[in-house]
């Protein structure tokens, strides 16, 4: 059976939409076992620049894949923020 270009259509398009695209396999990797902070993610993938990094950060926020954390640091009067799978997406993860 082919896939045909609706994505709506094909669950292997649907899935490589959401989750396909340079470092989102990998953000999506480092996330399965617990959170991590931006900065965290950022040394774990040091190839990503931080506008990359965001970007794909942004997309998995919106497709409902992740879900960031803010949590205002009064001390450094800065933003961190807390990447993690909701439960939902951890279950569905399967690791071979």
């Amino acid at each position: 059976m082919k896939c045909e270009t609706n994505p709506n259509n094909c669950p292997i398009e649907v899935t490589l939409s959401l989750i396909g695209g340079k470092y989102k396999p990998v953000i999506l990797w480092f996330l399965i076992d617990h959170p991590l902070h931006y900065a965290e993610l950022q040394r774990l993938i040091p190839k990503a620049t931080p506008k990359m990094l965001s970007q794909q950060l942004h997309d998995l926020e919106n497709s409902g894949i992740i879900l960031i954390l803010s949590i205002l640091v009064y001390t450094f009067f800065s933003r961190m923020f807390d990447l993690m799978l909701p439960p939902v997406a951890k279950h569905s993860i399967v690791v071979a």
